[in-house]
């Protein structure tokens, strides 16, 4: 089997289960509904005010959810800053466009779009607390989380005033007033018109998003993959012919012993004398073991 086979059978596996889990937990499910309106400028094309019109609706609603989550991780046993649970929150949800409308409102035209989040909050937590175990791939989202958010707050401060919440909506949060844009020349981009400046920022936030989401998505399919192939006594060759090159790699001298540890997603693989040894969720700084070992506490493996 080859590699392309074994990581695409697993993440089909993966659709199919929570394509089943999902039937039984639809009474568990929060909904997000917001609705923005955007104001056409001069030298806005019908296009970019729609897709500036979803990047504020899709930004406030993942705001909200990123609320709701950080009031019930309160509960929960895992040590993420307020930050960090808003942007994993974000990370792990998909936003559904519900539709829009071109309206002239007065003596302007304007967009009207709605976006929904739906989420099922145990779900949520569950790959919150995934990502709070995995110190490479918290590091690796957090910076990601970063990007995004700041590449947010420019496409943000170029979208007119947000529109009132769609009726029926579950949960709502106010919203802070959005500051107005320079203009070109007085601390917007020298030599870029309104429509260059934000389709360059949004262009800039949908890039980050994808790579963004490819970190969640290789991650997931890279450490499920190592859960069902990598086994005791394989070799580095053996297990990179399966996965890969290792996204990170350790060594280490002991007793006579060449010990060398590498990263497939959030597993790592620990080779003594080029034999699997163990697989472990993350590794453990120990005295003079260092930090490529199979010592440590259970709960860190997954065998040994």
């Amino acid at each position: 089997m080859t590699r392309y086979q074994l990581v695409t059978g697993i993440a089909c596996m993966f659709v199919l289960l929570s394509a089943t889990a999902d039937a039984f937990a639809d009474a568990d499910r929060k909904t997000i509904e917001v609705e923005h309106v955007y104001q056409l400028g001069d030298s806005d094309s019908r296009s970019e005010a729609v897709r500036m019109c979803y990047a504020e609706a899709e930004r406030r609603a993942l705001e909200q959810a990123g609320v709701y989550m950080e009031s019930r991780t309160e509960i929960s046993n895992f040590a993420l800053k307020k930050d960090e649970v808003f942007s994993f929150t974000a990370a792990v949800l998909q936003v559904e466009r519900l539709g829009e409308e071109v309206r002239l409102d007065g003596q302007h035209m304007s967009v009207h779009c709605r976006s929904r989040v739906t989420f099922n909050e145990q779900e949520v937590l569950d790959s919150l607390a995934y990502i709070a175990r995995n110190p490479a791939l918290r590091n690796e989202l957090g910076e990601s989380g970063r990007e995004v958010e700041s590449a947010r707050r420019k496409v943000s401060e170029m979208a007119s005033p947000a529109g009132p919440s769609a009726d029926g909506s579950e949960m709502r949060a106010p919203v802070a007033p959005v500051a107005p844009v320079a203009p070109v020349g007085q601390g917007g981009s020298a030599g870029l018109s309104r429509s260059a400046e934000q389709e360059k920022a949004l262009g800039s936030l949908e890039s980050i998003k994808r790579k963004r989401d490819e970190i969640v998505r290789r991650n997931r399919e890279l450490t499920e993959a190592g859960r069902v192939a990598v086994a005791r006594g394989m070799t580095p060759g053996e297990v990179r012919e399966m996965l890969g090159n290792p996204q990170a790699r350790r060594t280490a001298e002991r007793a006579g012993h060449a010990y060398v540890c590498e990263r497939y997603g959030s597993l790592w693989v620990v080779f003594r004398d080029e034999a699997a040894l163990c697989l472990r969720r993350q590794l453990e700084q120990r005295g003079i073991e260092g930090l490529c070992h199979c010592a440590g506490s259970a709960d860190s493996f997954v065998w040994r």
